[in-house]
């Protein structure tokens, strides 16, 4: 597909692959940025992953109880 529109030339290719490539790696930064600081909050808790097993074990357990 790529191949259709540029011809044959590989320069063209590889530096659409290059682009390709630095923005994945862009946007690797930026998810690993914002995992670390902008952690998910509701009504302003943090929601970690230990946050939520806890509540998971809370719920099976009333759940557990109510059965």
């Amino acid at each position: 597909m790529l191949k259709d529109q540029v011809g044959e030339d590989t320069e063209v290719v590889k530096s659409y692959i290059e682009e390709i490539v630095s923005e994945l790696d862009d946007n690797i930064r930026l998810i690993n940025y914002d995992r670390r600081n902008n952690n998910f909050k509701l009504y302003g808790i943090t929601i970690t992953f230990n946050l939520l097993k806890s509540a998971l074990v809370a719920l099976s357990t009333i759940f557990s109880y109510a059965i």
